[in-house]
């Protein structure tokens, strides 16, 4: 029923809580090394170690403004914090444990979520759903600097309708897989894989697969024309790994697509020991081969790990990043970036796409692929954002229905 008059409720959540993942690896053996993320709760994933997130906030940290959607009846403000530039239709992570959302409250299967910002309904995309442990939402900011704000609304029956799921992923990205117990893509590209000799586990994010040297581990990705221009004016290939060792041939796969293990007519991201335990991103479009380089033992073994690798097609640049962070380049082989469109490979997650003597050992997740080089600030941001620390969560506030 609907009141004239309403009166709203502040329900405070307790203190500020920590997310952390990285106890443990999911197969239940103690890293060499912890930091950052870890193995969720005992039935699924994870959702980032918390950071300097917080729940509740200074002054409350209350929603203002009209109650967006009727029909609902808890919502709670979440402010951004630690971006220092404007980013454009940034997708961010929202992770929900149980001092930010009552489960109870929701539907079972989060359905009933909203996201507003300025009385504008925001994209989101569920990424993975546990109504006893964390579940991790994706939700696309039009606008995303510190100290912007948007609200979370849930509890009831919502009176506007969700935008579609793929809409958090704006045109720039080819294909996003969460890797959450399935090879598709969460894009509206639709390059679903074919998941072969993983496992689902708990991940970063949600879920992740675990990708065996025993097995042969891959998810193959047919060739599409969106995969195939990738690259072409500059593109992006980022993930979330936790490797075990470097791989078969100490050359393991991350994402590739090319037609051999030089990344013949294509491109790769892998880890390596060329430059001891690095990360390598290989480019050879029209036979113009490069392979550039982190320093040595820039990856860790046992750890979860944000890697991403820009091209530039403009200005010729490539960037190598670990954690959000550029690294400086070891340049095994110095090859332009052509814009042109590849050879038909497939993709493959995990493997290189024409054999399996490239096996990657270890767990990924959230694996990207974008149309366009971003910037380091974006760079930045997405690895904290993977490890839920990009946003402060206030106090919570109960209204109509």
């Amino acid at each position: 029923m609907r009141r004239d008059v309403l009166t709203l409720v502040t329900i405070t959540a307790a203190g500020a809580c920590s997310l952390d993942w990285d106890a443990l690896d999911p197969r239940g053996v103690e890293p060499a090394a912890t930091v950052g993320a870890g193995p969720g709760s005992s039935t699924t994933g994870g959702g980032g170690n918390g950071g300097t997130h917080a729940t509740g906030g200074a002054g409350g940290n209350l929603p203002t403004g009209p109650w967006f959607d009727p029909g609902l009846s808890r919502r709670r403000a979440l402010t951004v914090e630690g971006v220092d530039e404007t980013l454009k239709d940034f997708p961010v992570l929202v992770a929900l444990d149980a001092s930010r959302i009552d489960h109870e409250a929701s539907a079972p299967d989060g359905s009933d979520l909203r996201f507003e910002a300025d009385g504008e309904l925001l994209a989101h995309d569920i990424d993975h759903w546990d109504a006893e442990g964390i579940s991790t939402v994706w939700v696309r900011l039009p606008r995303m600097t510190s100290g912007a704000t948007f609200t979370m609304y849930y509890g009831g029956t919502a009176t506007k309708a969700p935008l579609a799921p793929s809409n958090t992923w704006s045109a720039n990205y080819v294909a996003v897989w969460h890797l959450d117990g399935d090879g598709a893509d969460a894009s509206e590209n639709g390059l679903d894989g074919n998941p072969q000799g993983v496992s689902a586990v708990p991940g970063l994010v949600g879920l992740a697969y675990d990708f065996d040297l025993l097995d042969e581990g891959r998810v193959d990705i047919p060739s599409t024309t969106a995969s195939a221009n990738a690259f072409v004016t500059g593109g992006t290939v980022s993930a979330a790994v936790r490797a075990r060792t470097l791989g078969d041939n100490d050359r393991g796969r991350i994402l590739d697509r090319s037609g051999s293990t030089t990344f013949a007519g294509g491109w790769g991201l892998s880890v390596t020991d060329t430059n001891f335990e690095a990360l390598a991103f290989g480019h050879d479009y029209d036979m113009n081969f490069g392979y550039w380089l982190t320093p040595p033992e820039t990856i860790a073994f046992d750890r979860w790990q944000h890697v991403a690798a820009t091209a530039n097609v403009t200005d010729q640049t490539v960037s190598l990043y670990i954690d959000g962070a550029a690294v400086m380049l070891n340049i095994l082989q110095s090859g332009m970036i052509t814009p042109e469109i590849v050879e038909s490979h497939m993709i493959s997650i995990g493997s290189r796409p024409n054999g399996d003597n490239r096996s990657f050992d270890g767990l990924i997740d959230e694996v990207r692929l974008s149309s366009v080089a971003r910037s380091a600030a974006w760079m930045a941001a997405e690895a904290a954002a993977a490890r839920d620390e990009l946003i402060t969560y206030g106090d919570e506030e109960a209204g109509p229905p």
